[in-house]
């Protein structure tokens, strides 16, 4: 993934989730990442755009939509990890596309 130099430097120790897809009708891999730069979220796209949600949470790929649902409905109700655990089990549970197992890491 290409991503712009003055984030890259950053980004390099940070990254926290990175999805990957081989496209074969296009024959490239596409990719997610999901980073941490001074306890501030940002989402870089296969397309190479950058967001910095408003929440200070994101989440990608196919059951991203389904756990994004979660965590806007039970933050604050249970630990990070707890919130993190149980979105990604949404997505399992919701999206063909999604399997697990779940690792939940930690930059503490």
């Amino acid at each position: 993934v290409k991503v712009a130099r003055s984030l890259q430097a950053h980004l390099s120790d940070e990254i926290l989730i990175r999805t990957q897809v081989h496209d074969p009708n296009h024959g490239f891999l596409a990719a997610e990442i999901i980073g941490v730069v001074d306890s501030q979220v940002f989402y870089i796209g296969a397309d190479y755009s950058v967001i910095e949600p408003l929440d200070n949470y994101i989440c990608g790929g196919s059951g991203g939509h389904i756990a994004m649902g979660v965590l806007n409905a039970l933050a604050g109700t249970m630990s990070p990890e707890q919130l993190v655990h149980r979105a990604v089990e949404a997505a399992i549970d919701h999206d063909p596309n999604v399997g697990g197992p779940i690792q939940v890491l930690s930059t503490a």
